[in-house]
């Protein structure tokens, strides 16, 4: 699956893991995801999200246009949406996630490890109880005959 969404501390931060390759239609399923999460949970409280696109290959093995990205940027203006919070040293991804966040003035930042993500996520919402740390990457092997953890 190549984007998996999980509560990281439920009903506060969602966690969304990317893999490649990824498709338009995969970016479509996790937005409606997204959509239904902000929309079950009660109260007044942001729902924050992190972007762990650290298993993400330098380049993608997909091409997808920034026009049917921006049509699927309507959960940018969910009113408990907090921070999105993405972990990547993917160039084109940063990219994206910095058009995003200037042409919808959303609350985004990019970090380059979990640790730093999780201590900004700490800093801005001081209502979120103690963030536990995300777990390692999974860094897929060309000839895919076993698995390497990434050590953050």
């Amino acid at each position: 699956m190549p984007i998996t969404r999980e509560w990281h501390i439920e009903n506060r931060i969602i966690l969304i893991t990317l893999y490649s390759p990824i498709s338009i239609e995969d970016i479509k399923d996790a937005n409606q995801g997204a959509h239904a999460a902000l929309d079950s949970t009660d109260g007044t409280q942001r729902i924050h999200s992190i972007f762990d696109m650290r298993s993400l290959p330098d380049k993608p093995a997909n091409r997808i246009k920034l026009t049917e990205l921006a049509r699927l940027a309507d959960v940018f203006k969910h009113p408990r949406l907090g921070w999105m919070i993405a972990i990547s040293h993917h160039k084109f991804a940063n990219f994206v996630f910095s058009i995003f966040n200037g042409v919808f003035n959303t609350r985004m930042r990019i970090f380059f490890t979990a640790e730093e993500a999780i201590a900004f996520l700490q800093e801005v919402d001081s209502t979120l109880p103690l963030i536990p740390p995300l777990r390692a990457s999974v860094i897929a092997l060309d000839d895919d005959t076993e698995d390497n953890t990434s050590q953050d």
